[in-house]
């Protein structure tokens, strides 16, 4: 229960999503991307709580995609998220120290109204430990998310 209470922070977090087979779909005003099968990372925040953000993407009921995380989750699954419960460290911090360890996946995707490079990264976990180690992230299974919906 104690670390279901991390969930109603804000903060930043990097949401793993897997592809089983390739993408290819037009994202918005992206147009059309294409993605290999695989594990990729989001990054993403959550200044209303990650639980209230989280619970949608694990939930999969995705019906209309708006942002552009939406349409990959359309075609693929959430697996989980590392949070980071920091209201004061903003995506683009955690974007630039990604874009020194990780692979673009696509350029501008999930970063068309900043000026970021990209939010979304192909997923090695041993290059993001020290990621992990530094900004003391908290791993959630999309399963953990869900049963900590019956917070009172």
């Amino acid at each position: 229960m104690s670390k279901c209470l991390e969930l109603l922070k804000s903060g930043v977090y990097m949401l793993l999503v897997r592809l089983d087979k390739e993408f290819l779909d037009k994202v918005g005003s992206l147009g059309m991307v294409k993605l290999d099968k695989g594990l990729y990372i989001y990054v993403g925040s959550a200044k209303g709580g990650f639980l209230k953000r989280l619970k949608r993407y694990c939930m999969k009921n995705i019906r209309k995609p708006h942002w552009h995380i939406d349409y990959l989750l359309v075609h693929g699954k959430a697996l989980g998220a590392y949070i980071i419960p920091n209201e004061y460290l903003s995506e683009a911090h955690i974007v630039n120290s990604l874009l020194r360890i990780l692979e673009q996946a696509t350029p501008r995707f999930g970063a068309t109204d900043t000026k970021d490079l990209t939010h979304l990264f192909k997923y090695h976990k041993g290059r993001i430990r020290d990621i992990i180690k530094r900004y003391r992230a908290i791993y959630f299974s999309c399963n953990e998310i869900l049963k900590c919906l019956n917070l009172p």
